[in-house]
């Protein structure tokens, strides 16, 4: 938890994000919806970077305590942002959202992450031009911050590239998108209308996983998508996961979808996906049901294999340590080569991992996009003195 200090009030009052960026107009088109929860300085930072770009903020603060009067003062005085404090869960946060959405185009973004502007601007016109993209997104690094060198470091993002779920039919987007699993939709830029009926309509549940299935569904139910070749979200390691009483990540989707005591829950699942079929599509309930079982039977065969396959990994890699402390180190190389194991490195985390992503995209204009990502390291470090 980030707490909101003197210093970063201070920082926020005097902060100005430069957004003269040419050829934007169209982000007035678009609302930038932020759950958050106990990082209120990354709530004032979101405030910082996003005004006067053209977007509408809706932030969704679950904090136990609102923000200051003095930062409430300056917000109110602010069009382009909607501060909501409700300390209530987040799929209630996400439920009262709905009401203050009044643009063309909506996005959901974490309290610590940043979408690049010339991106969202780039995604809005895809949407524009191609009436049958339900949401589009585009490419991520993921960036922590070293303090002991202030500097903002890399890693390889999520991997979107030549993401194309455009197929005519809803079943074969779902089938496509379901195994191997992509969780695109969560974080793309989504027409109002496909924004409403998931992450705006989504129900609440014993599972913290089901939230999103539902919302990955809602969208391709309703229409394609697609991710572009150019940089676009920024995702932060600079803050652990949050954790909330009553929800827990380790009771995952497949136990809930087999569990007796979620049977209601499920049900209310299943209604609300076979009410929307019928009403988008030319089916009855029998066929809408098969379409929604028959989707979730893919995923479910890709995420059992997947922590399997993750449990033997992680096992054999403890196994691994273990080994690698207590041998030899020519007993254990002979080891490794008969039994293929070794002690993986963490994914890259380093100044430059930018550079090979900037230098295999298509995008035309990579100088601009470098300068863009420039203008959010400085504003990470500077942000990164204060907190």
């Amino acid at each position: 938890m980030a707490e909101l200090s003197e210093s970063v009030i201070k920082w926020f009052e005097k902060t100005r994000y430069d957004n003269s960026v040419k050829n934007q107009d169209n982000l007035q088109k678009v609302t930038v919806v932020i759950p958050s929860y106990n990082r209120q300085s990354y709530l004032l930072r979101q405030i910082a970077y996003w005004h006067g770009s053209g977007v509408k903020l809706v932030i969704l603060d679950g904090t136990a305590n609102p923000l200051p009067s003095s930062v409430l003062s300056i917000i109110q005085g602010r069009q382009d942002v909607c501060y909501l404090y409700l300390p209530i869960s987040i799929e209630e946060r996400l439920n009262q959202a709905e009401k203050h959405i009044r643009t063309d185009f909506v996005i959901s973004l974490s309290d610590d992450e940043f979408f690049l502007k010339d991106a969202l601007s780039k995604i809005v016109t895809e949407l524009e031009e191609d009436p049958e993209l339900a949401g589009c997104i585009g490419q991520s690094l993921g960036f922590d911050v070293d303090p002991a060198s202030s500097t903002v470091l890399f890693r390889p993002g999520y991997q979107h590239w030549n993401y194309s779920a455009t197929h005519s039919m809803p079943e074969d987007r779902l089938q496509y998108a379901m195994n191997p699993y992509s969780a695109a939709t969560c974080y793309g830029v989504l027409r109002s209308k496909v924004w409403k009926a998931g992450w705006g309509d989504v129900l609440k549940s014993s599972c913290a996983y089901t939230p999103e299935i539902f919302q990955v569904m809602t969208t391709y139910i309703l229409g394609k998508y697609k991710a572009i070749d150019q940089l676009f979200w920024l995702c932060s390691y600079e803050n652990a996961p949050v954790v909330t009483s009553g929800w827990s990540r380790d009771y995952r989707f497949h136990e809930w979808w087999n569990d007796p005591k979620a049977k209601n829950e499920k049900q209310f699942f299943l209604d609300k996906l076979q009410n929307l079929i019928i009403t988008n599509h030319d089916m009855d309930k029998d066929e809408a049901l098969r379409m929604i079982n028959s989707s979730i039977s893919c995923y479910l065969n890709f995420i059992i294999d997947y922590y399997h396959q993750t449990f033997a990994q992680r096992t054999k890699t403890v196994f691994a340590k273990i080994l690698r402390t207590i041998l030899p180190l020519s007993l254990y190389n002979k080891l490794k080569a008969i039994a293929g194991f070794k002690v993986p490195s963490q994914l890259p985390l380093y100044p430059n991992a930018k550079y090979p992503w900037l230098g295999y995209t298509k995008s035309n204009n990579i100088e601009q996009v470098n300068d863009e990502l420039q203008k959010i390291e400085n504003f990470i470090l500077d942000f990164h003195k204060h907190v």
